[in-house]
């Protein structure tokens, strides 16, 4: 199978990232005009250009199955089995034309539950060891090779996420036995936190013209300061128009009780904005029972130096 020709065919989510050949069988089971079929490959050859768990280069093998069930007059449901990593589960509509309406995708440990995909969107639960959200939340911005056939599942929106990991890296920062539940509404997803480093609630408005890096909003219990995570400190930042290149959001932050190095500050609030290749801080107070610091000013990233 040519797997490029396959998801100009078929709408599944996150298709438009795997590439390459690979041999299949396929199984089919006809009676009384239902259809039911079930493919299996081992998809050597094939190229998954996704973050990890998912990624996988063209000489790895990974077992995959695919099976229909159900099938109904009007309606389907695809289960999509990833070796240990992950199963998807689909539920499309068939007419006019098959779409994709329902979908949950299970990772890690959580793939071995038989849950359904009961919800209207895209929904992913997970169980991992490490999770690197920012090479995910990059996806959004990478131009697809084939971006000009839009695939039927193109239009099935990321509408919640409910996550347990032991590490995961965020906004260049590592955070450590972490469990999150997010919710899109609109155009901001909301968060609930909970980890060794944080616990509060959260708020991400994702890019837009006037906030290029997005818009974080949190309201903490507590807040330790992360450690950089390893991607953040193996590589330099690159330069742009002479500056170097500015990642960093928009942040509104206040946390009841900040840590660092072991010892309580105090209360922290926070108000900063990209500015060119800065971090401009608007705001910076820092109190507790020996006294209060305010501050302002600007984070400057010059190649691997800061200042």
């Amino acid at each position: 199978a040519d797997l490029q020709r396959v998801r100009a065919e078929y709408a599944l989510p996150f298709f438009e990232h795997v590439s390459g050949t690979t041999n299949f069988k396929l199984a089919v089971d006809a009676q009384e005009q239902r259809v039911g079929w079930t493919v299996e490959s081992t998809l050597e050859g094939a190229t998954i250009d996704l973050p990890a768990p998912l990624h996988k280069n063209a000489a790895e093998k990974a077992a995959l199955r695919v099976e229909r069930r159900e099938p109904r007059g009007s309606e389907d449901r695809i289960v999509v089995d990833y070796g240990a990593a992950a199963r998807m589960v689909l539920r499309r509509r068939l007419v006019p034309q098959p779409t994709v309406e329902r979908a949950l995708v299970l990772v890690g440990k959580a793939a071995v539950e038989t849950a359904d995909a009961e919800q209207p969107g895209l929904w992913i639960r997970g169980d991992v060891a490490e999770l690197d959200v920012d090479a995910w939340l990059a996806l959004d911005s990478r131009p697809s090779a084939d971006a000009s056939a839009a695939s039927p599942a193109a239009g099935l929106a990321l509408n919640g996420v409910d996550l347990t990991a032991g590490t995961l890296d965020a906004l260049s920062r590592r955070f450590t036995k972490l469990k999150t539940s997010a919710r899109r509404q609109g155009g901001e997803w909301r968060l609930t936190l909970d980890g060794t480093e944080l616990a509060g609630t959260a708020v991400w408005r994702a890019a837009t013209p006037a906030q290029p890096n997005g818009r974080m909003v949190a309201r903490l219990t507590r807040l330790t300061t992360p450690p950089a995570s390893d991607a953040a400190t193996g590589a330099a930042q690159p330069a742009a128009s002479g500056d170097t290149l500015n990642r960093w959001p928009e942040v509104d932050i206040v946390a009841d009780t900040l840590r660092s190095k072991e010892r309580t500050l105090g209360k922290l609030e926070m108000l900063a904005h990209p500015a060119g290749s800065d971090w401009q801080i608007q705001k910076l107070a820092l109190v507790n029972d020996f006294g209060r610091i305010d501050a302002e000013g600007l984070w400057r990233n010059v190649a691997t130096r800061s200042q």
